[in-house]
């Protein structure tokens, strides 16, 4: 399932992707169904600076460290995919309640679009930047739980509240719904990103602030007069 929705960085590599995926499967036996697996260590392919040895054990990591919560994602029967699933569903009853009432009322269900956010870890995910999915990740090491996908579904779902309001169709909302996965989604990105810096490069620059000296005391040192008369000589 490797495409162009993954990362540009990675694509010219499917074989090592490959490789690495083959090692992956052989560790882990119980893994029964590997589709968005390759967008996982693709991601972790360009984390390892395209070291198949070191991403082999990125990946490894992560399946030591989640055990089921992610292992389950690609066995048989599916079952921590589905239960993310269930637990998005339940978060967007108590948190986006508009979006969840725009959802039910065309009969949209979460896991239509979500299983592949998580089984790829949102890497899927074409309008989330480079450096989000990064801190996404690192959190996802250092907390062990998968609330950091959580939060950042809760996130994309807000974004596109105003939208789904909009729609008037059920083929409406799975338009706004696709943007996040889009091929123009990842071209919009690029461009985005390039404005923005082309607008910083031509911004002008503020010439740093003039620092006046603080004036004098009144009354000089101690409080007393000073006479600002010419030196008297002696006498």
């Amino acid at each position: 399932t490797f495409d162009a929705a993954a990362p540009a960085a990675i694509a010219p590599h499917r074989t090592v992707v490959a490789d690495v995926c083959g090692r992956v499967a052989a560790a882990y036996p119980r893994l029964g169904y590997c589709q968005g697996l390759d967008y996982v260590v693709a991601f972790a392919l360009r984390a390892a600076c395209l070291d198949a040895d070191v991403a082999t054990r990125l990946v490894a990591a992560l399946f030591d460290d989640l055990g089921d919560d992610l292992a389950g994602l690609f066995e048989p029967g599916l079952p921590a995919l589905k239960r993310r699933c269930r637990e998005l569903k339940l978060l967007l009853d108590a948190r986006c309640p508009r979006v969840a009432a725009q959802l039910k009322r065309y009969n949209l269900h979460v896991d239509l679009f979500a299983a592949a956010w998580f089984q790829t870890l949102f890497v899927y995910v074409d309008v989330l930047a480079i450096d989000v999915l990064d801190r996404a990740w690192t959190v996802l090491f250092l907390e062990r739980s998968f609330k950091i996908f959580h939060r950042l579904a809760l996130a994309l779902f807000v974004t596109l509240e105003r939208d789904l309001d909009a729609c008037r169709a059920p083929h409406e909302a799975l338009e706004v719904l696709s943007r996040l996965t889009s091929a123009e989604a990842h071209e919009r990105r690029r461009k985005l990103r390039q404005k923005a810096a082309t607008a910083q490069a031509s911004s002008p620059r503020r010439p740093p602030p003039v620092l006046l000296p603080p004036p004098p005391p009144p009354g000089g040192a101690g409080g007393h007069q000073q006479h600002s008369g010419p030196p008297r000589g002696p006498r």
